[in-house]
């Protein structure tokens, strides 16, 4: 998304609230997953993963049958879609993880799964569409507005809070237990 583009949806959500305003940026981003991400956004994800609690357990829903020691691979690997997502080709290339516990329970009721508390194998990311809508939501005049008022602790703060209730991204995870 192109800075053209950002300011044309910063005219349309500017009377919005922070709220209301992340439903619809993430809206718009989804016509622009397949571009990978801008070295604005790459610092932006680095930031966001510095900001990640290290020793929070991390939760995938997914299948049932797994059993510890399994190790999970993308759905585009295993030929797996048991959400029947009809998303672009890049989310099927990952395995997605949590630290939100309820988060992993919503996909693992999706699919009539099982959660699992996993350990990543390889680079941990974050996923796409939470890189671009915290990038979008950063450079909006209510965040502006908000970092006028609260000081940069608010921006810092709220990449850290966004970062640790994102959906993260791995090559693989190893299944830790099987909660449920």
């Amino acid at each position: 998304m192109n800075r053209k583009q950002r300011r044309v949806l910063y005219r349309k959500t500017s009377k919005l609230s922070f709220q209301q305003m992340v439903p619809a940026v993430r809206r718009v981003i989804e016509r622009y997953e397949e571009t990978g991400l801008s070295e604005r956004e790459v610092q932006i994800e680095q930031q966001m993963l510095a900001s990640l609690e290290g020793d929070a357990p991390l939760f995938h829903g997914g299948l049932r049958g797994r059993e510890v020691g399994d190790l999970l691979l993308p759905g585009g690997t295993t030929g797996q879609n048991p959400h029947g997502f009809q998303d672009a080709d890049f989310r099927r290339q990952s395995v997605y993880v949590t630290p939100v516990i309820e988060d992993a329970e919503k996909f693992a009721e999706g699919c009539a799964g099982s959660l699992y508390r996993v350990q990543p194998k390889g680079e941990v990311g974050i996923d796409l569409r939470c890189v671009r809508t915290v990038a979008i939501l950063l450079g909006s005049p209510q965040m502006a507005r908000e970092t006028r008022e609260f000081g940069s602790v608010f921006r810092d703060d709220f990449v850290a809070s966004y970062a640790n209730k994102a959906a993260l991204t791995c090559p693989s995870a190893t299944v830790l237990e099987v909660v449920e």
